[in-house]
């Protein structure tokens, strides 16, 4: 609702949208599809919404995106498909950062997948991402910062067994929200990591 008025943020031809955040400057991000968007074949791209102006943010060279968090600068963490095919099954999706007009894929810590969740206004960027481990494939908690994405559990002290899976927000004090799981229970943390040395 804007000065009274209820304005419905739209699609790009589809049947859904889902929006994710919202900035100080009205600016929303969120995930709208495509008319052609199907179950066999999914259609859709993150967004940019403001003042009833949709802007599609592209992908990473596949057909999908879709955005989770957005800062004050209008920098925009989510995951995209990169048209890349793996064992012939699936797509490769990684972590992005939509910044001055441009998607840049994160990377992985090794594997396929991976979604950024949430950013700072520093554009520091956090999430999960598939890593390779002694044990087989796993989804470690990352942190993204000055062109590098590191393994958040080569940076925390856990205890034996608790593995971080997933970091879902980080604030403008480097503060950083996320999950750790063991063999038997998943708890929330709040990790405060050392200054970037990167």
């Amino acid at each position: 609702v804007a000065n009274g008025i209820t304005r419905m943020i739209p699609t790009f031809g589809g049947t859904w949208n889902d929006a994710a955040a919202i900035n100080r400057h009205r600016q929303v991000t969120g995930t709208a599809t495509f008319a052609d968007d199907a179950i066999p074949v999914p259609h859709y791209h993150a967004f940019i919404y403001r003042d009833q102006v949709m802007r599609g943010l592209g992908t990473l060279g596949g057909k999908k995106s879709s955005a989770y968090d957005i800062n004050d600068a209008g920098e925009v963490g989510g995951v995209a498909d990169t048209g890349i095919i793996v064992e012939g099954s699936y797509y490769m999706e990684l972590p992005f950062l939509y910044s001055g007009g441009v998607m840049y894929s994160l990377g992985s810590l090794g594997g396929d997948f991976g979604i950024a969740w949430g950013l700072n206004n520093a554009g520091a960027v956090v999430g999960s991402s598939t890593a390779i481990t002694p044990d087989g494939p796993a989804s470690h908690a990352f942190l993204y910062e000055k062109g590098a994405m590191r393994d958040l559990n080569a940076l925390a002290a856990l205890p034996a067994g608790w593995i971080l899976v997933s970091a879902t927000d980080i604030n403008d004090a480097r503060q950083i929200l996320a999950q750790a799981c063991n063999h038997e229970d998943c708890l929330y943390v709040r990790l405060d990591p050392p200054p970037c040395g990167c």
